[in-house]
């Protein structure tokens, strides 16, 4: 994890590696900072950047995503259609991160193959609305987002 934030310095105590942000220009400077780190210990390092609001997301979703990416470069669009959740590299491509609200169209004029198979609806599925939010727990959320759900929820 890159970050200045000394709370998310608390990271660390749950086994994430946590650097400093030495950039400090934003989350795209940050994500090729930290994948120049990865490949800096290791050249050959497949390196990938994540969405933090996948609500829905299960390992098998990764990992088919993982199967799916045959290309150097690839990124999973978000529902939305404007959007990316998932963009990774293998060596020796760059990452190239452009996240931001037009990153579908950013990833895919740098090169990056866009993969929508079904099998990815839970990695597509950013939650921004309150609608995306419904769908997620249609979905099927982790235990810590239904706790959270079902506190704020009376009616359980």
């Amino acid at each position: 994890m890159v970050t200045n934030d000394p709370e998310g310095r608390r990271l660390a105590d749950l086994g994430a590696e946590v650097v400093p942000d030495l950039p400090d220009a934003g989350l795209n400077p940050a994500l090729h900072h930290a994948a120049e780190l990865v490949r800096r210990r290791d050249p050959a390092a497949a390196v990938a950047a994540m969405s933090a609001d996948l609500p829905a997301v299960r390992a098998v979703d990764l990992s088919a995503a993982f199967a799916l990416g045959s290309t150097p470069r690839w990124f999973v669009p978000d529902r939305a259609g404007g959007g990316t959740t998932v963009l990774a590299a293998r060596a020796p491509a760059d990452l190239s991160p452009a996240f931001g609200a037009t990153s579908r169209t950013a990833h895919q004029a740098s090169g990056a193959a866009e993969l929508t198979d079904a099998r990815l609806e839970r990695l597509r599925l950013d939650v921004d609305t309150s609608s995306d939010l419904l769908l997620a727990v249609e979905l099927g959320v982790g235990q810590h987002t239904a706790a959270v759900l079902s506190a704020k929820d009376p009616s359980g």
